[in-house]
Protein backbone atom coordinates (compact mmCIF):
# COMPACT_ATOMS: atom_id res chain seq x y z
CA UNK A 1 0.00 0.00 0.00
CA UNK A 2 1.45 3.54 -0.99
CA UNK A 3 1.94 5.37 1.79
CA UNK A 4 1.46 9.86 2.33
CA UNK A 5 4.42 11.19 4.24
CA UNK A 6 3.73 13.52 6.71
CA UNK A 7 6.84 15.77 7.34
CA UNK A 8 7.02 17.84 10.54
CA UNK A 9 8.81 20.97 11.54
CA UNK A 10 9.44 21.49 15.27
CA UNK A 11 8.79 24.41 17.44
CA UNK A 12 11.55 26.72 18.45
CA UNK A 13 13.81 24.25 20.65
CA UNK A 14 11.93 21.36 19.54
CA UNK A 15 13.31 17.98 17.86
CA UNK A 16 12.10 15.25 15.98
CA UNK A 17 11.06 13.58 19.61
CA UNK A 18 7.98 16.11 19.87
CA UNK A 19 6.36 13.87 17.04
CA UNK A 20 7.30 10.30 18.15
CA UNK A 21 4.13 10.06 20.37
CA UNK A 22 2.03 10.55 17.06
CA UNK A 23 2.60 7.70 15.40
CA UNK A 24 -0.22 5.48 17.94
CA UNK A 25 -2.96 7.60 16.58
CA UNK A 26 -1.86 8.03 13.15
CA UNK A 27 -3.33 6.15 10.13
CA UNK A 28 -1.45 3.38 8.55
CA UNK A 29 -1.99 4.96 5.11
CA UNK A 30 0.36 8.04 6.70
CA UNK A 31 3.77 7.89 6.92
CA UNK A 32 5.73 10.19 9.90
CA UNK A 33 8.36 12.14 8.93
CA UNK A 34 9.58 14.37 11.98
CA UNK A 35 12.65 16.81 11.11
CA UNK A 36 15.61 16.69 12.79
CA UNK A 37 16.99 20.28 13.08
CA UNK A 38 20.69 20.70 13.67
CA UNK A 39 22.09 20.96 16.91
CA UNK A 40 19.28 18.81 18.64
CA UNK A 41 18.66 15.28 18.67
CA UNK A 42 20.95 13.21 17.11
CA UNK A 43 22.67 16.54 15.43
CA UNK A 44 23.32 17.63 18.62
CA UNK A 45 26.78 18.02 17.49
CA UNK A 46 25.99 20.26 14.52
CA UNK A 47 26.48 24.36 14.70
CA UNK A 48 22.82 25.61 15.48
CA UNK A 49 21.14 28.15 12.77
CA UNK A 50 21.68 31.64 11.98
CA UNK A 51 18.29 32.70 9.56
CA UNK A 52 15.53 30.83 8.47
CA UNK A 53 17.12 30.94 5.25
CA UNK A 54 19.56 28.53 6.50
CA UNK A 55 17.28 26.00 7.92
CA UNK A 56 15.77 25.99 4.57
CA UNK A 57 18.69 25.64 2.57
CA UNK A 58 19.86 22.66 5.30
CA UNK A 59 16.88 20.74 5.57
CA UNK A 60 15.37 20.78 1.87
CA UNK A 61 18.01 18.60 0.28
CA UNK A 62 17.84 16.10 2.61
CA UNK A 63 14.36 15.56 1.48
CA UNK A 64 14.29 16.59 -1.90
CA UNK A 65 13.86 13.32 -3.27
CA UNK A 66 11.26 11.91 -1.02
CA UNK A 67 9.06 14.96 -2.21
CA UNK A 68 9.96 14.33 -5.83
CA UNK A 69 9.01 10.22 -5.56
CA UNK A 70 5.68 10.57 -4.08
CA UNK A 71 2.81 12.51 -2.16
CA UNK A 72 3.45 14.49 1.13
CA UNK A 73 1.88 16.99 3.67
CA UNK A 74 3.24 18.98 5.93
CA UNK A 75 3.12 19.96 9.67
CA UNK A 76 4.60 22.90 11.66
CA UNK A 77 3.99 24.16 15.17
CA UNK A 78 5.22 27.86 15.59
CA UNK A 79 8.77 28.51 14.35
CA UNK A 80 7.58 25.21 12.24
CA UNK A 81 4.88 27.17 10.53
CA UNK A 82 7.35 29.45 9.07
CA UNK A 83 9.85 26.43 8.39
CA UNK A 84 6.86 24.60 6.56
CA UNK A 85 5.59 28.04 4.43
CA UNK A 86 9.31 28.46 3.05
CA UNK A 87 9.86 24.99 2.54
CA UNK A 88 7.01 25.10 -0.13
CA UNK A 89 8.15 28.57 -1.66
CA UNK A 90 11.85 26.11 -2.01
CA UNK A 91 9.72 23.67 -3.39
CA UNK A 92 8.36 26.15 -6.21
CA UNK A 93 11.28 28.53 -6.58
CA UNK A 94 13.26 24.56 -7.98
CA UNK A 95 9.46 23.89 -9.45
CA UNK A 96 9.62 20.05 -7.75
CA UNK A 97 6.16 18.45 -6.99
CA UNK A 98 4.76 20.66 -4.06
CA UNK A 99 3.00 19.36 -0.91
CA UNK A 100 -1.04 17.83 -1.02
CA UNK A 101 -2.14 19.73 1.89
CA UNK A 102 0.00 21.75 4.92
CA UNK A 103 -1.10 22.09 8.45
CA UNK A 104 0.03 25.52 10.10
CA UNK A 105 0.01 25.24 13.71
CA UNK A 106 0.21 28.27 16.72
CA UNK A 107 1.69 30.43 14.85
CA UNK A 108 0.13 33.99 12.85
CA UNK A 109 0.83 34.54 8.79
CA UNK A 110 3.95 34.50 8.09
CA UNK A 111 3.75 38.25 6.83
CA UNK A 112 2.46 39.27 10.01
CA UNK A 113 6.15 40.83 11.16
CA UNK A 114 7.21 40.06 14.68
CA UNK A 115 8.26 43.24 16.69
CA UNK A 116 9.49 41.48 19.88
CA UNK A 117 12.92 40.77 20.51
CA UNK A 118 13.08 38.28 23.57
CA UNK A 119 15.93 36.47 22.28
CA UNK A 120 18.28 39.60 23.80
CA UNK A 121 16.41 38.91 26.92
CA UNK A 122 19.28 37.86 30.03
CA UNK A 123 18.98 34.17 31.06
CA UNK A 124 16.46 34.88 33.82
CA UNK A 125 13.86 36.17 32.27
CA UNK A 126 14.11 34.09 29.03
CA UNK A 127 13.35 31.29 31.36
CA UNK A 128 10.65 32.76 32.77
CA UNK A 129 9.20 34.15 28.77
CA UNK A 130 9.39 30.00 28.50
CA UNK A 131 7.89 28.83 31.38
CA UNK A 132 4.58 31.41 30.97
CA UNK A 133 4.55 29.87 27.29
CA UNK A 134 4.20 26.77 29.22
CA UNK A 135 6.37 23.40 26.92
CA UNK A 136 9.14 23.36 29.56
CA UNK A 137 10.04 20.20 30.94
CA UNK A 138 10.68 19.83 34.56
CA UNK A 139 13.37 17.66 34.74
CA UNK A 140 15.24 20.64 32.25
CA UNK A 141 14.05 23.22 34.57
CA UNK A 142 15.38 21.74 37.64
CA UNK A 143 18.44 20.46 36.11
CA UNK A 144 21.33 23.62 35.18
CA UNK A 145 23.00 21.39 33.51
CA UNK A 146 20.57 20.31 30.80
CA UNK A 147 19.32 24.19 31.05
CA UNK A 148 23.04 25.31 29.87
CA UNK A 149 22.81 22.80 27.10
CA UNK A 150 18.86 23.77 26.29
CA UNK A 151 18.62 27.59 26.28
CA UNK A 152 21.56 28.28 23.50
CA UNK A 153 19.35 26.21 21.17
CA UNK A 154 15.60 27.31 22.18
CA UNK A 155 17.74 31.31 22.24
CA UNK A 156 19.26 30.78 18.87
CA UNK A 157 15.78 29.73 17.22
CA UNK A 158 13.59 32.48 18.80
CA UNK A 159 16.38 34.48 17.14
CA UNK A 160 16.22 33.30 13.86
CA UNK A 161 12.16 33.81 14.04
CA UNK A 162 12.24 37.35 15.53
CA UNK A 163 14.86 38.61 12.54
CA UNK A 164 12.64 36.78 10.15
CA UNK A 165 11.64 39.06 7.16
CA UNK A 166 8.72 37.46 5.01
CA UNK A 167 9.39 38.13 1.20
CA UNK A 168 5.80 39.65 -0.21
CA UNK A 169 6.88 38.60 -4.06
CA UNK A 170 2.49 36.89 -4.02
CA UNK A 171 3.72 33.70 -3.46
CA UNK A 172 0.50 31.62 -2.25
CA UNK A 173 0.56 28.09 -1.72
CA UNK A 174 -1.16 25.49 -4.24
CA UNK A 175 -3.10 23.65 -1.99
CA UNK A 176 -5.38 23.27 0.83
CA UNK A 177 -4.54 24.27 4.38
CA UNK A 178 -5.13 23.85 7.89
CA UNK A 179 -4.45 26.11 10.79
CA UNK A 180 -4.68 24.81 14.26
CA UNK A 181 -4.25 27.18 17.42
CA UNK A 182 -5.18 27.57 20.94
CA UNK A 183 -7.61 29.84 22.40
CA UNK A 184 -5.56 31.38 24.95
CA UNK A 185 -2.12 31.23 22.82
CA UNK A 186 -0.51 35.00 23.42
CA UNK A 187 1.55 34.02 19.80
CA UNK A 188 -1.86 33.45 17.52
CA UNK A 189 -3.52 36.60 17.61
CA UNK A 190 -7.46 35.42 16.87
CA UNK A 191 -7.70 39.00 15.20
CA UNK A 192 -5.36 38.12 12.35
CA UNK A 193 -5.82 34.19 12.03
CA UNK A 194 -8.25 34.59 9.67
CA UNK A 195 -5.71 36.15 7.21
CA UNK A 196 -3.79 32.37 6.64
CA UNK A 197 -6.37 32.49 3.64
CA UNK A 198 -4.29 35.33 1.85
CA UNK A 199 -1.48 32.04 1.91
CA UNK A 200 -3.14 30.02 -0.52
CA UNK A 201 -5.03 29.95 -3.33
CA UNK A 202 -7.15 26.73 -1.85
CA UNK A 203 -9.09 26.31 1.13
CA UNK A 204 -8.37 27.54 4.51
CA UNK A 205 -10.01 25.22 7.78
CA UNK A 206 -9.34 26.57 11.19
CA UNK A 207 -9.70 24.57 14.17
CA UNK A 208 -9.12 26.01 17.62
CA UNK A 209 -8.49 24.27 21.21
CA UNK A 210 -9.01 25.05 24.34
CA UNK A 211 -5.57 25.61 25.51
CA UNK A 212 -2.44 27.56 25.02
CA UNK A 213 0.72 28.02 22.94
CA UNK A 214 1.46 24.33 23.60
CA UNK A 215 -2.04 23.22 23.00
CA UNK A 216 -0.34 20.61 20.48
CA UNK A 217 0.56 18.71 23.49
CA UNK A 218 -3.07 18.34 25.51
CA UNK A 219 -4.94 17.21 22.32
CA UNK A 220 -3.32 14.73 20.32
CA UNK A 221 -5.69 12.25 19.57
CA UNK A 222 -7.70 15.58 18.61
CA UNK A 223 -5.23 16.77 16.47
CA UNK A 224 -4.20 13.79 14.87
CA UNK A 225 -7.50 12.77 13.78
CA UNK A 226 -8.49 15.86 12.04
CA UNK A 227 -4.95 15.11 10.34
CA UNK A 228 -6.46 11.66 9.47
CA UNK A 229 -9.39 12.84 7.98
CA UNK A 230 -7.69 15.38 6.22
CA UNK A 231 -5.38 13.33 4.94
CA UNK A 232 -8.27 10.55 3.94
CA UNK A 233 -9.54 12.71 1.16
CA UNK A 234 -6.31 13.11 -0.17
CA UNK A 235 -5.05 9.56 -0.80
Amino acid sequence: MNKIKLFCFPYAGGSSAAYIGWKKYLSDKIELRPLDLAGRGRRINEPLYNSIEEVIEDIFPRIQNELCDSPYCIFGHSMGSILAYELVRKARMLKLREPEHVFFSGRMPPFIISKTQNHLLSDSEFIKLLEEFGGMNNEILSNQQLLSLFLPIIRADYRIVELYKHTDDGFKLNCDITVLNGKWDKLANPDVLGRWRECTDKSCNFFEFDGGHFFINDFKPEILNIINNTISQII
